[in-house]
């Protein structure tokens, strides 16, 4: 089976969701499956990285360590049509969890969503109440 995977966190990153993602690729590839990891891109992600794809983010978001995604590239169609994924695995609610509905919508394709972040902690990143 092809496997899609879309997350907003992943290696270099050091993390909880980025090493589940990696884990759970792992262990899929030793089963057979061909897997597709679409994250974002890090400046200190390797620039060869097999079975990843790196989608344009806008780097330290409002100050943060956090980056957002710019997953409407050209590379992600040309991609995805290449790999001819038979799932999409979500693993966030928003971001690249909604480009990755967005195209299991568009293909037709079983999606299945993992929530691994709460997010209720990070929302100081993105609205400031002392404003």
């Amino acid at each position: 089976m092809n496997i899609v995977m879309f997350t907003n966190t992943f290696t270099p990153h050091v993390g909880g969701v980025a090493h589940s993602v990696a884990s759970l690729s792992e262990v899929l590839r030793a089963l057979g499956h061909a897997v597709l990891i679409v994250a974002r891109d890090y400046t200190e992600a390797a620039r060869s990285e097999s079975d990843i794809l790196r989608v344009p983010a806008i780097q330290n978001f409002n100050g943060s360590d956090f980056s957002v995604p710019i997953p409407f590239t050209r590379s992600l169609e040309k991609t995805l049509n290449a790999f001819e994924p038979d799932i999409v695995h979500s693993h966030h609610p928003f971001l690249l969890g909604d480009t990755a509905l967005r195209i299991a919508a568009s293909r037709a394709l079983p999606t299945i969503f993992t929530y691994h972040t709460r997010y209720e902690l990070y929302g100081h990143y993105v609205f400031d109440p002392g404003l």
